[in-house]
Order: structure tokens, then C-alpha cells, then sequence
């Protein structure tokens, strides 16, 4: 159908929306309400209005102090101490125009406007800190062998880690700024702040030579490495999207008028147990994390709750792993030919558990996906196809 053009009584999308736009440019300079607009243009929805407030550069203060101490000739310990300010970071504000009609939050009980739909607002309000204290033992090569650990506690805290349609946002649980007229309530764990972390890695080199050709070229030459990580779970929220605080005007995208883009974040009601010791679920049981029982009834909650991120998801751990064994050919050509191993003890890496106990992607509290891996064959932090175990050939010659 060309554009502009009625058939049968009916317009087509583009003339309907250019009805939309001029019923409501001229009804609302006259003050009309909803009703009559809609009753002006059948169909006619509220649009939505997106805005910025000042933009400026997000700043970031950091600090460092570190301590280096040798321990013989070959080993040495450090010690450092990392400190991150920043401010004027991103923050949306996803309904600036919502309302509560339960009069939890302070903002209109009633929609401002109905002629509007949802009101998004950016604008460089939000802060950050970090602190860590990082301790690393290295020991340089010695009898073939050499390797570093090092371990990292540290705190991440933010009022949002990533925005929507931002890479960071596939993994933020609360991407938007939760009241309107209060930042300060997303203030709370980083989505990315991992408590705990060690990691480690080593390679060994057979310092041997044999004076037989044939024991050499048989048990000469080979190097095995690996490294391994071990961190502590993801933070995340618990949310009841089925029992919102406030709520936000229809928009033009068809929601309906009691969507939540506040829903509670819920106060647990007992001492909740962590992913890996179910608790009250099932002896056993590594795949159910929470459970209804846990929290309070919902839609008895008239507050956002603990606040943002206070829930701990599984840890991690990993190891990968590389056996080469190299041929001399010449005195110019080597051959290399080994295996790299990506979570050698083939150990399951889980994400965090679904976290809405109503309208979410799974059963709630149930794990239902996999979590990145640091490396492997198709790349770094790549979660499909690298669940399980994998191993890789190689051959090279080096000349």
C-alpha cells in the first residue's frame, strides 16, 4: 500500500501516525485530554519523550599505593592497594513522569499526564568507587619452572553499572534509575563487583638434556602450563515485577497502563543461603538457589527493599591447561605439537538464578544459564559452546 493512502475507511500506518502527531500537537496547545485526542484519532497513543539534562564527561580519580619486597633471588611479593573515584557518569532515568499509585514513593498517585507516554531522561548524575587490595607472588624462572598468584579483595559500588542497549546492560540488573526523584536509592554493590578472586599461572620447561638422540627427541622438549581462576559470585536483585510500586503512563509501544518499570526489590525474610548450599530446596539440589519461602508475601512490600544487588550469585572457578612437546629438525627448523585444554576438570560455570519472582525467563531462583569463561577456543569471555570441556591441536614450526 503506498503511503497516505485509505482504502475501505481504513489509513494506512504512516497516515495514521501523521493524523496522531497533528491531533496532538493541535489538542494539546488547546488543552485537550486524552480522551478527547482518542476520540479525535481512533487509536491515538500518547507518545513518548525522551530528554537530556547536562551531559558532561564522566571523571575518574584514581590512586595507588604499592609495596614490593624481594624474598631471595628468584621470588618476590607485592602488595598494592588500588583506589577508583568517578562522577558525571550516565544515568536514565527511565519514567520521570511515573506515578505510585500506592503512594510508596514520593511522586504524583496518578499519572501527570496521560497524554504523554513514558518520560526517559539521561543525564550525567551518577558516581562510582572502587577499592582494592591486591597481593601477587611471582617466582621467575628457575629449573625450567616460573608462575605468579595473586589474589584481589576488593568492593565496587555504583548507582548503575551499565545503560540500556549498552554491552554492559546484558548482565546489569537494575540498568534505570529506580526512583525518579531519589539517585541516591540505586547506590549499592556494582553489578561487576566480584569480592573475592585468585588467580594463578605457571609454566614449566624441561631444563633437562640428554646425551642419547633418541631420549631426547622422545623425553626432551616438553612444557606444560596453565592458570587458573577462582572468584566469588556476581551480585544481583531480587525483583517482584508482579507487585510494582510505581508505574508509568502507557506509551506508544503498546504497554499497558500498570507495566512496572519499578518493580520491588524484595527484602529476603530469613537468612538466605547461597547458590551452592540450597538450604530448605533439596539435599543436593545445585539448581534451585531461591525460593518464594524466602521473602516476605508478595505485594506486602511498600518500599524498594534492602536496596540493589544484595544477593550473591555461584562462584567461579576454572582451570586451562597446555601440554606441548617441541622437535628439532634443523638446527634453524622446530616443530611444536601440543594441546591446549579449556576447563581442563570440565567444571560447570553457572550465571546467576533468575531473579524476578514473577514474569521472569525462568522458574524463579532456578539457574537457568551459563556464565562467560575468561578464555577459550572462540575467544575470550564467549559462553556458547564452551560449557564443557574443550581441547585443541596444535602444530607449529618455528624457524
Amino acid at each position: 500500500m503506498a503511503p497516505g493512502v485509505t482504502i475501505n475507511g481504513v489509513n494506512d500506518v504512516q497516515t495514521t501516525a501523521i493524523n496522531s502527531n497533528a491531533a496532538f500537537n493541535s489538542g494539546f496547545a488547546s488543552g485537550a485530554t486524552l480522551a478527547q485526542l482518542q476520540a479525535a484519532v481512533p487509536g491515538f497513543a500518547p507518545p513518548a519523550f525522551f530528554s537530556s539534562g547536562k551531559i558532561s564527561n564522566p571523571t575518574y580519580v584514581k590512586w595507588n599505593v604499592e609495596v614490593q619486597q624481594a624474598l631471595g633471588s628468584k621470588t618476590s611479593f607485592d602488595l598494592n592497594y588500588v583506589g577508583t573515584h568517578g562522577y558525571d557518569e550516565l544515568i536514565e532515568s527511565s519514567a520521570v513522569n511515573a506515578y505510585s499509585p500506592n503512594g510508596a514513593l514520593p511522586i504524583p498517585t496518578t499519572a501527570p499526564d496521560t497524554r504523554f507516554g513514558p518520560v526517559t531522561q539521561i543525564y550525567s548524575g551518577g558516581v562510582s568507587n572502587y577499592a582494592g587490595l591486591i597481593a601477587t607472588v611471582t617466582r621467575r624462572a628457575s629449573y625450567g619452572f616460573s608462575g605468579s598468584a595473586s589474589y584481589t579483595w576488593s568492593h565496587a559500588m555504583d548507582e548503575t553499572t551499565g545503560l540500556f542497549n549498552t554491552p554492559v546492560a546484558l548482565f546489569a540488573t537494575v540498568p534505570y534509575q529506580l526512583d525518579p526523584n531519589n539517585l541516591r536509592l540505586n547506590y549499592g554493590n556494582s553489578d561487576l563487583d566480584i569480592r573475592n578472586n585468585f588467580t594463578a599461572t605457571f609454566v614449566w620447561e624441561e631444563p633437562f638434556k640428554f646425551q642419547s638422540h633418541w631420549l631426547e627427541a622422545t623425553a626432551g622438549g616438553w612444557s606444560l602450563s596453565g592458570t587458573l581462576f577462582a572468584r566469588s559470585g556476581l551480585p544481583y536483585s531480587v525483583i517482584d515485577s508482579g507487585a510494582p510500586i510505581a508505574n508509568i503512563p502507557p506509551g506508544s509501544g503498546g504497554l499497558p497502563a500498570n507495566w512496572g518499570v519499578y518493580g520491588e526489590l524484595l527484602n529476603p525474610s530469613q537468612n538466605f543461603p547461597g547458590c551452592s548450599s540450597p538450604g530448605n530446596i533439596g539435599a543436593g539440589d545445585a539448581h534451585q538457589c531461591l525460593t518464594t519461602s524466602m521473602f516476605t508475601p508478595s505485594g506486602s512490600e511498600t518500599t524498594f527493599g534492602s536496596g540493589r544487588n544484595q544477593f550473591r550469585g555461584p562462584g567461579y572457578f576454572d582451570m586451562d591447561a597446555s601440554l606441548m612437546k617441541n622437535f628439532s629438525i634443523t638446527e634453524r627448523f622446530k616443530f611444536t605439537l601440543g594441546a591446549n585444554f579449556f576447563n581442563v576438570l570440565n567444571h560447570p560455570h553457572f550465571a546467576a538464578p533468575e531473579n524476578n519472582l514473577q514474569g521472569g525467563l525462568a522458574p524463579f531462583g532456578q539457574l537457568y544459564a551459563t556464565a562467560p569463561t575468561p578464555t577459550s577456543i572462540y575467544g575470550a569471555f564467549q559462553s556458547s559452546g564452551v560449557t564443557g570441556r574443550l581441547v585443541q591441536i596444535v602444530g607449529k614450526i618455528t624457524f
